[in-house]
């Protein structure tokens, strides 16, 4: 730190150290405090000037309130306040933690600190050398006033000065010589005759004033940078001036200096008529050329801009009369304020952000912004930045990441100081982007305007929310921010939580929920709170309430709605009439009957689809509910699940959750209804759903593959990516596909169209009337902000969240699929290039359509009158403006007339599709990075800070992972994307959302040994990635009943076999390509059973004891044998005639020939075998199994031969005497009274007991006989 210059502002009274004197009780505390005294006076108008009297005993037996203060000034611009805080209280107490010493910046050259004790404040001025004279103890005298130089006063009078019983003396008051180019906010004139007190306050400029001396009766001192405001009256008079030119006035003038002004304890405050410490905006503001402010209009509004940082002054900062605003930094790109709102008691700091264009430029604003949170000031404050960052957060916040997800230059930058500073963004309303280039072409859109808020902020202001608003000439939209919320509160429903069947005494229901869960022990507390927050992947308990608190808070600001727009564009904002236009919504679409509705008679449907329903599956779908029946289904519902409505008297009764469907919803139709049931019919729709499921895959055809058994969503990619690889390709016949938006699919489904479906597949009269019964009973109550609004029935829709109707859902699209393949046979739609053999038309994932066609106009035209013609009869309509076209090799015309004809948009691949780009080359970097960005706002989320070290393990294991897992699902990622994302669980792992690398203990291959080897059981994403692709292997080559693998074996395979397959032919994708470099690993893990041998290549399966034998063969296998490479066994077996050979392979081969002769064969092909463990195979893929087959195996010493409880009681009890050793050393250290030895062996051996209780408590009774064990070991005298 530079040496700074240390002045005293008032060296009288001074007072004792804290050291030397007695430590006072709180009683004596409290009886010493100030008496507040109010003091009643008037504000006149005096030519434009407020005046006002003040009373002389203000100035009698008053106590100086500035002793404990001195300014330091630096040659040069001062270090960041935040620095120099640590320096100086590390420096100047000599070890005395009892002293807190606080800085507060003043101007780049200036920092006042207070120092409250006396010794340190004195030995701190005594460090500087007498002969220096840099340090002056002025004590002046009423004389001295008149003198030159003009002397600077603490004269100003503040709220507490006026309350408090008295200030310093006029005659009394000490003051500082003012130095040439100080900083001056205001000029408090006094009037010598009648002895009344007004303000004058100069101008705005910026740019820091030359000072000269001012002599008494002469001249005041145009502005600084830091006077802020001014009143009109003197904008007139000074608007020529230039900063700095000396000013004449006729009476005495008493200036004052920022150190005075810039401090939140100290800051004067005036009668808000005739306070001068800011400009009053009067209208409009404007600028001159000298860069001075001028204001007309209005007097209630004050301005605070920053063109002392920057020539533009590009934030200017605008407030009312009846809010405090204090000044506490300024750059070229940032404000921060302290604000005091009208009515609160508590300050929060605001940083007003306009960040630069230019990415290196808004480094420095990032490095402010981690100044500001390092400094004590900001600690445990609430503190919110908002404005135009310049930068977005998250990928998805570029118009164009779906289509082409990139990282722009800054963005990590920004994501590191929002982690670094632990900011989270605040939850808004409006449209997602704010800024767009506002192009025809090439049109780009951002979300570039941003509140942020730290973790205090949330606490302060639970229910504070932003609102973006489209409007005006600028290019960005408008912002305001909201505080509270009305809507927000209110009676809440009663539901039942799993916490209460733990309440040892059990009253009333309504006394549970008023009085137990507000004051729940520590370990129900954690119960209660893991099931608001819904973490359904924590699992283990660990004491992480801090954590589930966060994350419903998280939860409770993500779902809340604080304003809605209604249907006449008129903002809601009340509780009342958000409730009112969410029951007035709801309530009229599930009872729409569209006009277009003409429904599709039994006969029409039995015409389009084949399956009836066999009197076996009639059977089973209406036999008896068993009791056996009933418990499976109610054990099996998850024990942490949102609670339903189970007061209602009403079987069927169903409350309404609305889930916001992206994060700007601005309308209720953007909210998702999802169902909560009671538990009574959860059970009855569960049962019926697990019968109806069986039958599913017998009559849903294959494009389908949602809630089907043995249907993948990964295989609807896998094939996509097969059918879109050459669309990038200009040699190619003309192609497209369609990806097809179906709008609120399960909630207009039409209930006859259902049950007309379910009676021409010949489902039994009593089942059809079980869901007739489920569906169209439902009552609804819409739960908004937790308060029901509404009872209304239903004359449509299938509830999301009903067991039944994802499954009924798929019946219905199924039609759907019959009608596009029933169109393709007739012509009126053209087939995909590779298709036709399958009469492939379109991939389905429930209510997901991806549509392949040859790319004709026609056919468009035929693929839209087949969904025209399905609206009709289900009522299901496909929003034309959300689905997209993807053409491949179309000449302009016909794409201009398709595009001309149809409101499709078209698009361009890479595409997201199921979750997973749509890929027509091998992955790369910028492909992968939405996982990366996942992963990266998961570790780094405002809730991911609170978590303990077991808690952020669990998160790895858990969420991490299984956010790698659907990747890897479909696809084989990158060996530089695993790198990247076990390098960023690493460093969360040992550091937090710091995500420091250089903080890990153990390399990351350690941690993902199993416990037993010595890890923590992580599992190897490298690993987990060949078991990805080992499952697809093995649905390929055991011909699973799946649409892609028929489709590999009709246009890749062909009449070969998968392990002959040629890995550098232009077939297949670069998936494809990749499940290759996989068959040696898969040739030691499968094997073939033999039945009729159709199916089974002769050279290349594994059918017999030599393994495959084309790898214990050589080149001349097929002249020695006879027998060609593309055989089968059962060919061979039925021509082939045995002979002697010289090689003793072949004698083998013609042994185990002769062996399969010998024993019977079924007719069915084969049955194709996988390794289980050791050298069993079965019939199945088990993941694990697997993994365990191909990890590397790591030896380990048993390190202890202790039973369960021994060994827990060994860990811990050393756990528990290494904490209470380290807290008597700690208590040693700072003075406090020492421990006997018996003391700490009570409390190692009370802490050892609680915990075995608290672990029964909560239900795990694994360690049941610790306490018995404990207590046997102890020993007795």
């Amino acid at each position: 730190m530079s040496p700074s210059v240390v002045e005293e502002v008032t060296l009288s009274s001074p007072r004792d150290s804290p050291s030397a004197a007695p430590k006072p009780s709180y009683s004596s505390i409290v009886q010493n405090k100030p008496s507040l005294t109010k003091h009643d006076f008037s504000v006149t108008m005096v030519d434009g000037d407020p005046i006002v009297q003040i009373p002389d005993e203000i100035f009698e037996d008053s106590a100086p309130l500035w002793d404990d203060l001195l300014i330091g000034r630096f040659p040069q611009t001062a270090p960041h306040v935040a620095k120099v805080h640590v320096i100086v209280n590390k420096i100047w107490p000599l070890g005395d933690k009892t002293v807190k010493i606080d800085a507060h910046v003043v101007d780049p050259k200036t920092i006042k600190f207070r120092i409250r004790d006396s010794a340190v404040r004195s030995r701190v001025l005594r460090r500087v050398e007498p002969e220096t004279e840099v340090v002056t103890e002025v004590i002046p005298s009423q004389q001295d006033l008149q003198k030159d130089p003009l002397l600077v006063s603490n004269l100003l009078v503040n709220q507490r000065e006026v309350e408090t019983n008295g200030t310093e003396k006029n005659s009394e008051a000490e003051t500082t010589e003012l130095k040439e180019n100080e900083n001056v906010i205001a000029v408090i004139e006094k009037e010598q005759d009648d002895g009344t007190w007004h303000s004058v306050s100069p101008t705005k400029g910026h740019q820091r004033p030359k000072l000269q001396h001012v002599h008494e009766n002469q001249n005041h001192v145009s502005p600084s940078r830091y006077t802020v405001l001014a009143m009109e009256d003197d904008t007139d008079e000074l608007e020529n001036q230039e900063e700095g030119e000396i000013v004449s006035k006729q009476s005495t003038e008493l200036l004052v200096t920022s150190e005075l002004v810039n401090t939140q304890e100290t800051r004067p405050s005036f009668p808000r008529a005739s306070k001068t410490m800011h400009k009053v905006v009067k209208g409009s503001v404007n600028q001159n050329t000298k860069g001075n402010q001028s204001v007309s209009g209005r007097r209630d509004w004050s301005i605070l801009t920053n063109y002392e940082s920057h020539r533009l002054g590009r934030i200017w900062v605008v407030w009312s009369a009846n809010v405090r605003i204090t000044p506490v930094f300024k750059s070229s790109q940032m404000i921060t304020c302290s604000v005091l709102l009208e009515g609160k008691e508590e300050e929060f700091f605001c940083s007003f952000i306009y960040a630069s264009n230019f990415v290196e430029e808004r480094k420095i604003l990032w490095e402010d912004i981690r100044n500001h949170h390092d400094s004590p000031l900001f600690r445990n404050k609430p503190w919110m930045l908002c404005g135009d960052f310049n930068e977005i957060l998250d990928g998805s916040e570029h118009s164009n990441y779906d289509t082409s997800p990139f990282t722009p230059l800054g963005m990590r930058d920004f994501q590191e100081v929002v982690r670094y500073s632990s900011l989270t963004d605040l939850g808004y309303h409006g449209p997602r982007f704010t800024w767009c280039n506002k192009r025809e072409n090439g049109l780009i859109c951002k979300k570039l305007d941003k509140v942020l808020v730290n973790d205090s902020w949330c606490i302060t202001f639970p229910h504070s929310y932003s609102v973006f608003e489209a409007g005006g000439c600028s290019d960005h939209t408008r912002g305001r921010i909201m505080l509270e919320a009305a809507a927000i509160g209110g009676r809440r429903p009663f539901k039942f939580v799993n916490v209460l069947t733990s309440i040892p005494q059990k009253p009333s229901l309504r006394a549970l929920g008023k009085e137990k869960l507000g004051d729940l022990p520590k370990h129900l507390e954690e119960g209660y709170m893991k099931q608001k927050s819904k973490l359904h992947w924590m699992k283990v308990g660990d004491r992480n309430n801090s954590y589930f608190h966060k994350a419903a808070q998280v939860r409770r600001m993500q779902n809340s709605i604080r304003e809605i727009q209604g249907p006449n564009g008129v903002v809601l904002q009340t509780s009342e009439e958000i409730k009112g236009e969410a029951e007035r919504f709801f309530q009229e679409f599930l009872n729409h009957q569209p006009s277009d509705f003409q429904g599709m008679t039994v006969e029409e449907l039995q015409n389009l689809m084949s399956f009836r329903c066999s009197a076996t599956d009639q059977d089973m779908l209406t036999r008896e509910v068993t009791s056996e029946e009933i418990q499976k289904v109610l054990f099996a519902m998850p024990s942490n699940k949102s609670p339903g409505p189970d007061g209602y008297t009403r079987l069927n009764a169903t409350i309404l959750a609305l889930i916001p469907k992206k994060d700007e919803a601005t309308l209720m139709r953007d909210y998702r209804p999802i169902s909560c049931c009671n538990v009574i019919y959860k059970v009855i729709s569960k049962i019926i759903a697990n019968r109806l499921k069986v039958m599913l895959p017998t009559f849903i055809l294959q494009n389908q593959s949602a809630f089907v058994r043995e249907r993948l969503l990964m295989e609807n990619v896998l094939l996509a990516t097969e059918l879109v690889k050459d669309y990038h390709k200009d040699s190619i016949s003309p192609r497209c596909a369609m990806k097809i938006d179906i709008s609120k699919a399960f909630d207009s489904v039409q209930w006859q169209f259902l049950l007309n479906t379910l009676e021409a597949l010949k489902f039994p009269e009593k089942f059809r009337h079980w869901i007739k019964l489920c569906i169209s009973t439902a009552t609804f109550s819409v739960q908004v902000n937790s308060e029901q609004a509404g009872f209304f029935g239903s004359k449509r829709g299938l509830r999301q969240g009903c067991a039944l109707s994802p499954y009924l859902f798929v019946i219905c699209m199924n039609v759907l699929s019959h009608m596009i393949d029933v169109a393709a046979v007739h012509r009126n739609i053209g087939y995909h290039p590779k298709c036709k053999k399958l009469s492939l038309t379109h991939l389905c994932f429930a209510d997901d359509l991806m549509v392949f066609i040859d790319g004709q106009q026609r056919s468009v035209e035929g693929v839209i009158n087949i969904f025209k013609d399905f609206a009709g009869k289900s009522g299901l309509h496909i929003s034309l403006e959300k689905s997209t076209l993807y053409l491949a090799e179309v000449s302009e015309l016909n794409r201009n007339n398709i595009l001309s004809a149809f409101p499709f948009a078209s698009g361009q691949l890479p595409v997201r599709y199921l979750g997973f780009p749509l890929l027509t080359k091998q992955m790369t970097t910028a492909d992968y990075s939405p996982l990366l960005d996942k992963v990266r706002s998961k570790i780094s989320s405002w809730t991911a800070r609170s978590l303990s070290y077991a808690g952020r393990l669990a998160l790895i294991n858990s969420v991490i992972v299984s956010l790698s897992n659907f990747w890897m699902s479909a696809y084989r990622l990158p060996a530089g994307c695993i790198k990247e994302i076990e390098k960023l669980c690493s460093a969360f792992l040992w550091s937090g959302p710091e995500l420091n690398p250089k903080k890990a203990k153990i390399t990351w291959t350690s941690l993902c040994k199993l416990k037993q080897e010595g890890g923590l059981g992580i599992k190897s994403l490298l690993e987990a990635n060949k078991v990805s692709c080992l499952k697809l292997i093995w649905r390929l080559v055991s011909r699973q009943s799946s649409l892609w693998v028929n489709w590999v074996w009709t246009y890749i395979i062909r009449k070969g076999s998968f392990w002959s397959a040629n890995d550098r032919s232009s077939l297949g994708s670069w998936m494809w390509k990749k499940l290759l470099n996989y068959r040696d690993v898969a040739k030691s893990m499968c094997k073939v059973e033999i039945k009729s041998g159709s199916s089974t290549s002769f050279w290349y399966d594994n059918w017999s004891q030599l393994r495959q034998l084309v790898d214990v063969t050589n080149a001349r296998r097929t002249i020695d044998m006879g027998i060609p490479l593309a055989a089968t066994v059962a060919t061979v077996l039925a021509s082939h005639r045995t002979k002697q050979h010289r090689t003793a392979i072949y004698n083998k081969i013609e042994a185990e020939i002769q062996s399969i002769l010998q024993r019977e064969r079924s007719e069915a092909p084969y049955i194709f075998l996988w390794r289980s463990s050791g050298d069993n195979f079965r019939q199945s893929f088990i993941t694990k199994v697997t993994w365990h087959n191909i990890r590397d195996i790591h030896t380990h010493r048993q390190c202890s031969t202790m039973s369960k409880d021994s060994l827990f009681l060994f860990r811990y009890v050393f756990q528990a005497s290494l904490y209470h050793v380290w807290r008597e050393r700690n208590a040693r250290r700072h003075g406090e009274a020492h421990s006997t030895t018996t003391r700490l062996i009570k409390l190692i051996d009370k802490t050892v007991r609680n915990r075995i209780s608290s672990i029964n408590d909560v239900g795990d009774h694994s360690y049941d006989n610790c306490l018995r064990l404990w207590l046997s070991t102890r020993l007795h005298p």
